[in-house]
């Protein structure tokens, strides 16, 4: 029966729960925690707020006794939440116990780490779901008559609403402990059945929302790091005083918002400063108890809060009033269309993303000057699972408003929150103080400040052609240029250039002209370029193996006065003066031009070359650049690493390149001897053998070719000592390259540089000291002298530190523009918004960081859209070059508009073993599922073009689209499987499910994934986790993974690095959570090997499973660590690779003696139960954790005591702590051995290092750094 509600459109009829109600739904929010909170599901976390408050002189009895009285007046409201994932009444309310705690008496130091020891375990105590209480209420007594009242409740049963009317209630009794309050009207169960009503406004509400879904934008793209798990939030606080408030709010009205309104415009506007997004949602979170208009409602103690995610639209110039006013509109767009709930939007916006278990947006706005003044809290900490920042804003006593954020710190990069709330706090005072700054169109957020000045130096006031003329004056025998037998000194370089030069004007070539340069690589071609530069025209090189109908249409659009090619002859008109022989030519010349001279003081200001480069359109652009900007780059690289008239360089580079300039004039300015490659002989093994005879000293290259130059040393066994710097740029440096290098040459500098053909070959660099195994890739580096950078939003504005943003360049080597093309130099050399500065835009994305140095982020066209989240190809391919198997990765965006996927290309190591899929599993740990690609091809090499670029478009043409084949039917074939599929049907509601058919593309979501869960676990006894769903999707994955196949579980992560990897095996309990420090100290790709139950019963059916683990993830030789109990799985697991014929580098043991023949035999409880004490005595464990570990612990033990050991062949390495015993290897009979018995379990050598500390501190903080050095001395 239905209690008749007041007639009222927005009014919702109450059901009549007076005969009782089993169990009734979960509220929209609690359905959103639950599943939020669950395992596996991205930033999960228990949700609970805890707060403090003084309450001096406080009288406790009295206050305990309210506590009790609003308790039972609410019992009715106390309810848990079922293994069905229902809410139902707890039968038994008992008010919660009251703890007291005494801190009277004591010094103050020990008041205040007794006040804090209370804070830290309430604020980091999540309460239960499933029972009461989920309050805890406790008291601290200090000082003199001070009492602090200590609250922690769980959100999943209070809202902020509940939540203060529940103290407020307390402090009603509390004053007049005689009071009657009225009873509500209705409790938890009749709200909770009402919202679950259906009804057409819910129907018109879900087709808005579909629509909306459909076009909703991805979150921020704010800075966020991946973090295993939810460290918690940390709580900041700013209270606006009145007076600023009132001017704030008085600005706003005169602009047309509300409060709230304007503070989430003000928001919006800091977010999209900070992320460089200017079209993004946020979650908002609302009340629906006011907005459905439940009788009673108001007054009922639950969670009836819902999110929904708010659009925020900043695209375009505008001012912040006219952002604020679309957002208004928004927001009551949306508040009308609430009868939906929340949690199926962001539902639906998860199903349409494909990416159910991540959280929709981990960014949290809500407002709480809905609900009046309030009391002002101490101390406070919120946890909130799936959230990464939370932004809400309250109303205080006294007109005071109060403005907090939530954050999980560890998810963002240090200082930037600072800064964040900083602009956050600055613009809500600037709009109090100034309120024209709502219309205002100019930016009102300032970028934060960084160490970002542009260095300077004098512009030298020549040209390029002049370091031959200096070095052919000062030391005209010095080899200039060198190709096989070919050379030239600098005196004969000049001599032959200014003849060449004298043929080019007496054939009318003038000052300003162009010529072409026709030629291959060589002397010659060294010679005519020098040439049309003393004739005063701008060189323009055209490789001679391009098509000759390409050749024709570029020596037609530069306007040609000449082409210097081999042969003498014409082009279309244009005369072609041959230069096959540089000496017999310049010797022909010197007759027949005797009488001309060559032009002076020519201008530096003057073109000096165009450089074709590839157009978007098929058309190639051709970048035109004077002398100014060239000379001041190649005079800054010349000053800055030493080059001088004894270097030699190897120019590699297409003349076509803008690399070759450096080389070209680069050597000349320093008198230096340029080495150029032999043209009968392209290859790497030409290049290395040339490199060796002329003793090279610097090589300047892209990336690509310096790996085959490595590979071809390194396959060779060769090492080139004189190399003393390595230039690369024009491409993504692979992490592992630089340490490659320095194998070949170590006594080489690398450097990295960047920029563009339109500003003078480079204007950014940075030297490459080590590589940080945290670098996504190597940073892009600070600007050069007179080259500034910037780092621009969509609106022309600087950009914060850490948000990504457009690059630009300024400064001296900007481009004169494109070759008679007005329209691409107009749109990509623009005016700077904040001085009018001549800029060019790059096309790039990157960010500037707080150190000055820019993170260069990648292509704005190769970025894209993938499942509405913004993707960086590059990101991906960092994440597979952490495989130990992977040399080298590139990934591509594939398809078209909504059918894009990524799809990534690998080289593997010499002898590294793997495919595509198995590369593509050990991706699900580290990325989300919209960044792993479709498809991953091993292949031998990269593809790289002429200048030695990777190829992308030879990629892409590869990268065929992967078949959308739908999965046949296939019946359950265990009674697993048989289980799996009768739940899914229950909780899906579809006739027919087969064994691969995905979970959520038959309808599920989150929320039915959990329940799904729960009936596994409570009637077919399968104890799979929530994010072991979502990750398998498929019923016979999730077979498989609950019955234990999945062998590569043992292998976890432990720190990604280039390099062969190290494998560290778990002691007695299992875990290897003592290697995290280790691992990441040691800079080596290192994995654990944890345990998973069920254990199998012997030593060698537990190695058998690692080794299967460990050779799916790299190839040999292997190096296998083991502490304690964990040296003897290890040395198992070296036996059976030896016998499969695997390599083993080293056995390392830590600190554990050699198994014993014949095995000492099993040990009785007691003896097991003091060991396992001893071992976990300073463990951070809970008496839960224990209860599990030690089956595990027992097991190990008695296995490691059964087990007869092998003798194996590879070395070992012993590290033994110096002090302590542990009583489990009392007794060994090679105790006294400096090799504690493993010489006798080895055929190889035992090297062993004693260090300081126990056998359980070893890894501890104290004694890491001494193991490290050790390791690093004993480990090949």
């Amino acid at each position: 029966m239905l209690v008749s509600a007041p007639s009222n459109d927005a009014t919702v009829a109450v059901p009549d729960t007076s005969a009782g109600h089993a169990d009734f739904p979960l509220t929209d929010m609690q359905r959103l925690l639950v599943v939020s909170a669950s395992d596996g599901m991205e930033y999960a976390l228990h949700p609970h707020l805890y707060f403090e408050v003084e309450r001096p002189g406080l009288d406790i009895d009295r206050f305990v006794s309210a506590i009790a009285r609003v308790i039972e007046r609410h019992r009715r409201n106390i309810v848990a939440v079922t293994p069905e994932l229902r809410l139902r009444q707890v039968d038994e309310v008992a008010p919660p116990r009251v703890p007291v705690w005494d801190l009277r008496g004591l010094s103050e130091l020990a008041t205040t780490q007794g006040l804090m020891q209370v804070r830290h375990r309430m604020s980091n105590q999540p309460l239960p779901m499933d029972r009461w209480p989920w309050l805890d209420f406790q008291l601290t007594r200090y000082g003199d008559g001070d009492v602090r009242l200590h609250v922690n409740f769980s959100n999943l049963f209070l809202d902020q609403s509940s939540g203060l009317r529940l103290l407020s209630e307390i402090e009603q009794y509390y004053a007049t402990p005689n009071l009657e309050l009225p009873a509500d009207r209705v409790g938890i169960a009749e709200v909770s059945l009402a919202l679950a009503q259906r009804h057409e406004a819910a129907d018109r509400a879900r087709a808005y929302w579909a629509e909306r879904v459909a076009t909703l934008p991805a979150p921020p793209d704010l800075p966020i790091a991946r973090i295993h798990g939810n460290p918690g939030l940390n709580r900041r606080r700013l209270v606006v005083d009145a007076a600023t408030w009132n001017a704030f709010t008085a600005g706003a009205g005169a602009h047309g918002m509300s409060p709230t309104t304007a503070l989430l415009a003000v928001y919006g506007e800091i977010v999209a400063r900070f992320s460089g997004s200017r079209h993004f949602i946020l979650n908002q979170m609302i009340t629906r108890r006011l907005l459905r208009r439940i009788p009673g409602a108001e007054s009922v103690l639950g969670n009836l809060g819902a999110i929904y995610p708010l659009e925020f639209d900043w695209r375009g110039a505008a001012s912040l009033q006219e952002r604020a006013r679309r957002l208004q509109a928004t927001i009551i767009g949306d508040l009308g269309r609430t009868d939906w709930s929340g949690v199926d939007v962001l539902e639906a916006l998860n199903a349409r993303h494909r990416s159910q278990g991540r959280a929709a947006c981990p960014f949290v706005v809500s407002s709480g000057l809905a609900g009046g003044e309030q009391e002002e809290f101490g101390y406070s900490k919120l946890a909130t699972p799936q959230v990464l920042l939370d932004h809400q804003f309250f109303a205080l006593r006294g007109g005071r408003v109060e403005i907090l954020w939530d954050v999980v710190e560890a998810a963002f990069p240090a200082g930037f929150i600072d800064a964040f709330c900083d602009a956050h706090e600055a613009l809500i005072r600037t709009l109090a103080a100034n309120p024209d700054g709502w219309i205002a169109t100019t930016t009102l957020v300032a970028p934060t400040p960084a160490a970002k000045a542009c260095p300077t130096r004098p512009l030298y006031p020549g040209r390029l052609s002049d370091g031959l003329k200096v070095a052919a004056s000062v030391a005209p025998e010095r080899t200039a240029v060198v190709c096989g037998d070919d050379a030239l000194s600098y005196g004969q370089l000049a001599a032959a250039a200014e003849s060449l030069a004298k043929r080019l004007c007496a054939r009318g070539v003038r000052p300003g002209d162009r010529v072409a340069v026709v030629l291959p690589k060589g002397v010659a071609q060294t010679v005519a370029v020098y040439a049309a530069l003393l004739a005063g025209a701008a060189y323009v090189p055209i490789d001679p193996a391009w098509p000759p109908r390409r050749i024709d249409q570029l020596v037609a659009d530069i306007g040609a006065a000449a082409v210097l090619g081999a042969d003498d002859g014409e082009r279309h008109g244009v005369p072609v003066i041959g230069v096959r022989d540089a000496a017999a030519a310049s010797a022909a010349a010197a007759v027949a031009c005797a009488g001309i001279d060559l032009p002076a003081d020519l201008d530096p200001s003057a073109l000096a070359y165009v450089i074709y480069t590839s157009g978007s359109t098929g058309q190639p652009k051709g970048v035109a650049l004077d002398h100014r900007g060239p000379v001041n780059t190649i005079l800054d690289v010349n000053d800055a690493f030493g080059i001088v008239a004894e270097d030699v360089l190897f120019g590699v580079s297409s003349l076509s390149f803008d690399l070759s300039v450096y080389d070209l004039f680069g050597a000349a300015m320093a008198g230096a001897t340029l080495v150029l490659p032999d043209p009968a002989d392209h290859s790497p093994h030409a290049w290395l053998a040339a490199m060796l005879e002329r003793q090279v000293t610097v090589w300047n290259s892209a990336p690509p070719l310096m790996q085959l130059l490595v590979d071809v040393a390194r396959a060779e066994g060769v090492q080139l000592p004189a190399l003393r710097l390595v230039m690369l740029s024009g491409d993504w440096i692979a992490l592992s390259l630089p340490d490659d290098i320095k194998a070949i040459a170590p006594n080489a500098k690398v450097v990295s540089l960047g920029g563009a053909t339109e500003a003078s070959i480079w204007s950014i660099w940075h030297p490459i000291e080590a590589v940080d195994p945290k670098w996504r890739s190597i940073p892009y580096g600070r600007p050069m002298a007179n080259q500034p950078w910037y780092v621009l939003d969509e609106q022309g504005d600087e950009t914060p530190a850490w948000t990504t943003g457009q690059l630009h360049i300024g400064g001296i080597g900007l481009a004169q523009g494109y070759w008679g093309d007005p329209d691409k130099t107009a749109a990509a050399f623009v005016a700077r918004r904040a001085t009018g500065e001549r800029i060019y835009r790059t096309g790039d994305l990157g960010r500037l960081l707080p150190d000055g140095n820019i993170e260069l982020i990648g292509r704005i066209d190769a970025q894209c859209k993938i499942q509405g989240h913004r993707v960086e190809p590059g990101e991906v391919e960092h994440v597979l070059a952490a495989d130990p198997r992977v040399k080298d990765a590139v990934v591509i965006v594939a398809g078209e508009a909504k059918h894009k996927q990524l799809r990534a290309f690998v080289v593997l190591h010499d002898g590294a073993c793997g495919d595509g899929e198995s590369i593509r599993a050990g991706l699900t740990d580290r990325l989300p599922s919209y960044l792993i690609p479709a498809n991953i091809a091993v292949v031998a090499s990269l593809p790289v073009t002429a200048n030695g670029k990777l190829d992308r478009a030879a990629l892409l043409a590869l990268a065929e689209p992967a078949a959308d084949v739908g999965a046949a039917y296939v019946a359950p074939r265990t009674e697993l499987e048989r289980s799996i599929v009768a739940i899914w049907k229950e909780v899906l509601g579809v006739e027919t499910i087969g064994v691969d058919d995905d979970f959520f593309s038959l309808g599920g979501q989150s929320f039915t994934a959990l329940r799904a869960v729960a009936a596994l676990r409570s009637r077919a006894k399968v104890n799979v986790s929530l994010g072991g769903l979502i990750e398998s999707r498929t019923v016979a994955r999730l077979a498989s993974l609950a019955s234990g196949q999945r062998l590569s579980n043992a292998l976890v992560p432990l720190h990604a690095a280039a390099g062969p990897a190290l494998f560290m095996v778990h002691p007695a309990g299992g875990s290897v959570a003592a290697y995290r420090d280790l691992a990441r100290e040691l800079d080596r790709a290192s994995f654990g090997l944890a345990a998973s139950e069920p254990l199998p019963a012997t030593i060698a059916a537990l190695a058998q499973g690692y080794v299967a683990a460990v050779r799916a993830a790299a190839p040999g030789p292997y190096t296998i660590l083991g502490w304690s109990s964990g040296a003897v799985i290890a040395l198992e697991m070296v036996a059976q690779l030896e016998a499969a014929g695997e390599r083993v580098a080293q056995l390392v043991v830590f600190d554990a003696p050699a198994p014993t023949d014949p095995p000492p035999g099993p040990v009785d409880e007691a003896t097991l139960q003091d060991w396992f004490r001893e071992d976990t005595a300073g463990a951070d464990l809970l008496a839960a954790e224990l209860h599990h570990v030690y089956p595990v612990f027992a097991q190990i033990v008695n296995a490691c005591r059964s087990y007869s050991p092998p003798v194996v062949a590879a070395d070992v390495a012993l590290i033994r702590a110096r002090d302590g015993r542990v009583s489990e290897y009392a007794g060994h009979p090679d105790e006294a051995a400096a090799d504690w018995g493993w010489s006798a379990r080895t055929r190889g050598t035992v090297a062993t290092r004693v260090v300081a500390g126990t056998h359980h501190s070893l890894f501890g903080t104290r004694h890491l750094a001494e193991v490290v050095a050790a390791l690093r001395e004993l480990v090949r």
